[in-house]
């Protein structure tokens, strides 16, 4: 009885695969599985009609139908890492090797844009130098053999770590008690930009910090006082410049000025005598 449901399941089968060829499959009556065997000859030559069965020595039924083809429709799934950081001018590996497919994956292209430029890699893995700091969105596009693809981003941020210099226009680093002294940070560059300026000294037994590019002081104490200049990048990169400031008191000029004053009125009276003199020795010629 099982016999006959599995041959009618097997005649079934081949009245609902009709137009296939090329494979035979037994289905004729077994006992047991280790029945199961090579077909003897068939009678007719070359492959049956689809559809259609025929009878070997042992009495065992062939059955004809297609093999069918099933196209890989099913994408790849990309998989380029998680967003993480790197320092500039240092060499960064890409990682597409854990990527997959359902089949296997042929191809991977990298894409991207830096310093302005679109740069496309080709390989599971590939490496680049990032010059310039910033933040940058890295795609990674895979193909299958049945040409599926998929891509993925992921972000990469390129850290600073390029100071900045500092330079400054500081005038003249002579000044006199009571002035003021003015400096600017003009000559200070930086390959992103300089978010910060401070300059510090110390005055009359405390610190003095002073923000900015171009601050002002008056300076009330006499004395030498070295001037440090820091600017700083937004990635915390710093650079330093120093110079001495002189200040010097308002007691040496009233001194000078007695100087010249005593030195004015010898003159003065020396010219005063000369010129008593010759007129003292004109008058004595006149008389002789």
């Amino acid at each position: 009885m099982r016999r006959q449901k599995l041959a009618t399941m097997v005649m079934a089968v081949a009245l609902l695969l009709p137009c296939l060829g090329a494979v035979s499959v037994y289905a004729g009556p077994v006992s047991s599985a280790t029945d199961i065997g090579p077909l003897e000859p068939l009678a007719s030559d070359g492959p049956l009609d689809p559809g259609t069965t025929e009878e070997d020595g042992a009495g065992r039924t062939a059955l004809e139908h297609n093999v069918i083809s099933v196209l890989d429709t099913t994408a790849p799934v990309p998989d380029p890492g998680p967003d993480r950081a790197e320092d500039q001018n240092t060499v960064v590996l890409l990682d597409g090797s854990a990527s997959s497919d359902n089949v296997g994956i042929v191809r991977y292209e990298w894409t991207f844009v830096h310093d302005i430029e679109g740069v496309t890699l080709e390989g599971v893995t590939a490496s680049y130098t990032f010059t310039r700091p910033g933040v940058i969105d890295v795609t990674l596009r895979v193909w299958d053999a049945a040409d599926n693809s998929a891509a993925s981003t992921f972000e990469l941020t390129i850290r600073d770590t390029e100071a900045p210099i500092a330079g400054m226009d500081i005038g003249s680093t002579l000044i006199v008690k009571g002035e003021t002294a003015g400096w600017n940070a003009i000559g200070s560059t930086d390959n992103v930009g300089i978010v910060k300026y401070t300059w510090t000294f110390e005055y009359d037994g405390r610190t003095v910090s002073l923000d900015g590019p171009a601050p002002t002081f008056e300076f009330e104490v006499a004395g030498e006082y070295e001037v440090t200049l820091t600017v700083e990048d937004a990635a915390g990169n710093t650079d330093s410049e120093t110079f001495t400031l002189t200040v010097e008191s308002h007691a040496w000029k009233w001194a000078l000025l007695v100087i010249v004053l005593v030195c004015v009125a010898w003159v003065l009276s020396v010219l005063m005598r000369m010129r008593a003199g010759t007129k003292a020795a004109g008058k004595r010629d006149r008389e002789d």
